[in-house]
């Protein structure tokens, strides 16, 4: 029986979630519920114990995916986006990290595991950022374990995501390094040398180019597009102006007149 669309792209989530889960963790992390959700400038996040189970004393911690960058980003970006809040679940589960402080910090205890699992933080995404702090990036360390477990995950042929936004933008910051791609490039002899050219295309190229190269109607930006958090509004009749959300309806009371969106 054919699975679902949904069915299908969690199916995804859910495959690379075990492999990692066992190639970086010995297993030790708890499964998760998988949402998708659009925050802006996120490509995803952790929130644990988010769900509670009806009729038995259960919770389950949330992993959410931002779909608005996975058709426009590499699969290796969407895999550094999981195993960092894979790190968080670790983390969380770690006596010695619940600590009191501020919410989505990332702490020495989450950057500590980071690195030893192949991750370099960074808040600047590229080497020399700092390395804990309230918005973290990350860039994989070259001969790492999660450099090889990704290829290792390609090399299965057990992983695609088979779904993507058709008007993906691409998340700035993500894109692999040089030294990154010269060390994926590299193979073992000349049996090697076609794997490693299907490692490279797999874990760089944007996810809709490389699943759907010809296909109409996908719309992939160039650049981040930068939503509007605030509209400024002015009265047509004395000129004040205010700010909010977009999309408001305010009237002037003074003049009884409504607010338009000013340019």
């Amino acid at each position: 029986m054919s699975s679902t669309p949904t069915e299908q792209l969690y199916l995804s989530l859910q495959t690379a979630f075990e492999h990692f889960n066992r190639e970086l963790f010995d297993n030790e992390l708890p499964n998760v519920i998988f949402t998708m959700q659009r925050k802006q400038k996120c490509m995803g996040y952790f929130s644990p114990d988010r769900w509670a189970s009806t009729g038995i004393d259960q919770y389950c911690h949330e992993l959410a995916i931002n779909p608005t960058f996975i058709g426009n980003s590499s699969l290796l970006s969407t895999f550094q986006t999981l195993v960092h809040e894979q790190c968080h679940i670790w983390s969380h589960m770690k006596p010695e990290s619940r600590k009191p402080g501020r919410n989505g910090y990332h702490s020495k205890h989450w950057s500590k595991k980071m690195e030893e699992i192949g991750l370099m933080p960074s808040n600047t995404g590229r080497p020399g950022g700092k390395k804990t702090g309230q918005n973290m990036s990350d860039y994989p360390i070259t001969g790492g374990l999660f450099i090889e477990a990704c290829k290792g995950l390609i090399k299965s042929r057990s992983f695609n995501i088979p779904w993507f936004d058709r008007w993906a933008e691409p998340l700035e910051g993500y894109e692999p390094s040089p030294e990154i791609l010269e060390y994926l490039s590299e193979d073992d002899g000349v049996e090697e040398q076609g794997i490693s050219r299907q490692i490279v295309s797999m874990l760089s190229t944007p996810l809709a180019e490389l699943m759907s190269p010809a296909a109409e109607g996908i719309f992939l930006s160039s650049s981040a597009r930068s939503v509007p958090t605030k509209t400024k509004y002015r009265c047509p009749s004395c000129c004040s102006n205010i700010w909010g959300k977009p999309g408001l309806t305010v009237r002037c009371e003074p003049c009884n007149m409504l607010f338009c969106v000013s340019e």
